[in-house]
């Protein structure tokens, strides 16, 4: 979320509120699936995994695009306007 990037004083970008950060094991995989993070960054393959089935890092790519897009354009781009 754009809520969560601080920019300093020397104009450099902070990220904050890391508290659904993980270090992935060897197997670069989690099995954590709901219950953290803003469903409005969640990739539609999210809702489809099992448990058993686990992801990695494709996930937060999702989640990058998404913010980049409504840093660039100033709205979610799913929102169809309904975001207040």
């Amino acid at each position: 979320m754009p809520d969560n990037i601080i920019i300093t004083t020397n104009g450099y970008p902070l990220l904050g509120d890391l508290n659904s950060g993980k270090v992935l094991d060897d197997s670069n995989r989690t099995y954590t699936m709901f219950g953290i993070g803003d469903v409005d960054y969640f990739p539609p393959e999210r809702l489809k995994h099992s448990e058993n089935e686990g992801y990695s890092y494709e996930y937060d790519y999702w989640s990058l695009g998404i913010l980049l897009y409504e840093l660039v354009c100033g709205e979610l781009p799913f929102s169809k306007g309904d975001e207040s």
